[in-house]
């Protein structure tokens, strides 16, 4: 593979990784102690719109899917199925890939899942709920069930060269296999295990990384894509568009129930006790809640930008943060420091804030989100956006960037989005956690001074904004609701096996 292939090592363990976090640690202390300012100067002169956003257009799967009258799910496949995900980690892939399992689990006669792509999060695991971990641990492959890939992990922790194990190994290799990860988690080994491969993956800029398209050509069948704005980026790359299929995310399981309870029924309440939690706001504060990974592409400047630019401690508001730090900074303190020293930068009496110190798990997000009165997400790209998405679920009124895969369900007349100011090239060396995947390509920076006007809007005008958000909640909850993308996916593996699962990428 490409240099991409390096940047993207399935293990994530080499002495670059770690010293690349310590390097955005030093980079998010610059751009705090410079207010954050620093997009203003990254493109100094505009970027025209991606071409290919004009070059191709596909239209979403579902109206094809659904008119299908094909689909039997009556009685489990006849099928084994290998996913392979960072089932225990807590990431995107990870969350949305638990999603999956949960919602076929009982459709498939032998389903098996195994660990790939990322460590395994002792803080995530604890959180699980125990429906959740049972179902990981009924359906956990046993090593001999999937010896290639032990042995590829055994080696590249000891620091040798990974073996290529030949498919004998295998009695029995698996009818599908699903690589549940960016393409530098498809490797060699994977073809002898299962019979027929399918690749999941997305990506957040205005392209597919260099090496991709090759590396999918190598080892897969057909590529799994959760938006036509990531069918568009593989077409622009290369990849033939019959390859190409897409799926959309689901919500996860429990955070739907809660969720389509209280849109359906009006005497269902949810417990408020989060908002205790919240120990810096006033009880009568109206909340913005926002979910992220503290990283350059979730473009937490412009939210600090736009908040304590606007705010003041004077206004009944206070911003919330879940934030992740394992991948970016070095611990909670250290990002509540960032956010103080911005806060005292932009205002003598800046508005109140609250970050969450600890691990959420999934069953507890819907009753944060519904301890919210408002969700906002200004990030520069998205593969999917699933805070958004859940925040809508929620019924929030949901404030988020409009570019990228999170338009496949936010529009303006559901949600608030955010003008693109201007397009940004992603130079060498613009961030030291941007490697070179990331390189030349675009992604949106959103008007803040917009995001300003739309959160004071949101704020004084909460009766408006609840009745667009009831909109979006009623449109995502029927759409990706678990029982539809399940359907969509079992749809497609029986469209697999009628075509008799074929044994080459030929």
């Amino acid at each position: 593979m490409a240099a991409a292939g390096k940047e993207w090592n399935v293990l994530f363990t080499s002495p670059l990784s770690k010293s690349l976090s310590v390097l955005f640690f030093i980079l998010a202390i610059y751009l705090c102690g410079t207010e954050f300012y620093l997009w203003k100067g990254i493109a100094k002169s505009p970027v025209t719109r991606p071409p290919w956003w004009s070059q191709y257009y596909v239209e979403d799967e579902d109206s094809a899917l659904e008119a299908d009258p094909k689909l039997n799910v009556e009685q489990p496949l006849n099928l084994s199925l290998l996913w392979l995900a960072p089932f225990k980690t807590g990431s995107g892939y990870g969350v949305e890939a638990t999603g999956f399992v949960q919602s076929i689990q009982g459709d498939i006669s032998r389903l098996n899942i195994f660990q790939w792509g990322e460590f395994e999060s002792e803080s995530y695991l604890k959180v699980l709920d125990k429906d959740t971990r049972e179902l990981l641990d009924r359906l956990w492959s046993e090593p001999n069930q999937v010896q290639p890939l032990v042995d590829y992990l055994k080696a590249s922790a000891e620091g040798n060269r990974p073996p290529f194990i030949p498919s004998e190994k295998l009695s029995t290799p698996f009818d599908v296999l699903v690589a549940h990860i960016h393409p530098g988690g498809w490797i060699d080994q994977l073809k002898g295990m299962g019979k027929y491969r399918i690749g999941r993956t997305m990506f957040e800029t205005d392209r597919i990384p260099n090496g991709w398209v090759d590396r999918f050509y190598a080892t897969m069948h057909e590529l799994w894509v959760p938006s036509s704005f990531t069918k568009n980026q593989f077409i622009a790359g290369g990849l033939e568009s019959s390859r190409i299929h897409v799926i959309p995310q689901p919500i996860e399981r429990s955070l739907f129930q809660t969720c389509n309870q209280s849109f359906h029924d009006p005497s269902f309440v949810v417990s408020k006790s989060w908002r205790s939690t919240f120990r810096t706001c006033h009880p009568d504060d109206f909340i913005f809640l926002s979910v992220f990974k503290w990283e350059p592409r979730k473009g937490v400047e412009f939210l600090l930008d736009a908040y304590f630019h606007e705010f003041q401690s004077t206004d009944k508001v206070c911003l919330v943060m879940l934030t992740s730090f394992r991948a970016s900074v070095g611990n909670e303190q250290s990002v509540a420091q960032l956010v103080e020293l911005v806060a005292k930068n932009v205002s003598s009496q800046p508005a109140r804030y609250w970050i969450i110190p600890d691990t959420v798990s999934p069953s507890e997000m819907a009753s944060l989100y519904l301890s919210a009165d408002a969700f906002v997400l200004p990030s520069r790209g998205e593969g999917w956006g699933r805070p958004l998405m859940e925040a809508m679920a929620c019924g929030l009124p949901v404030i988020g960037t409009g570019w990228g895969a999170p338009l496949t369900f936010m529009n303006d007349s559901n949600s608030f989005l955010i003008p693109v100011a201007q397009w940004d090239r992603i130079a060498p060396g613009q961030s030291p956690e941007l490697g070179e995947a990331f390189w030349g390509h675009l992604w949106a920076l959103p008007d803040v001074q917009k995001l300003r006007e739309i959160m004071r809007t949101v704020m004084k005008k909460p009766r408006k904004a609840k009745e667009k958000a009831r909109k979006g909640q009623e449109e995502v909850l029927q759409k990706y609701q678990p029982n539809a993308i399940r359907k969509k996916v079992l749809r497609r593996l029986i469209q697999i096996m009628s075509n008799n699962i074929s044994e080459s990428l030929g």
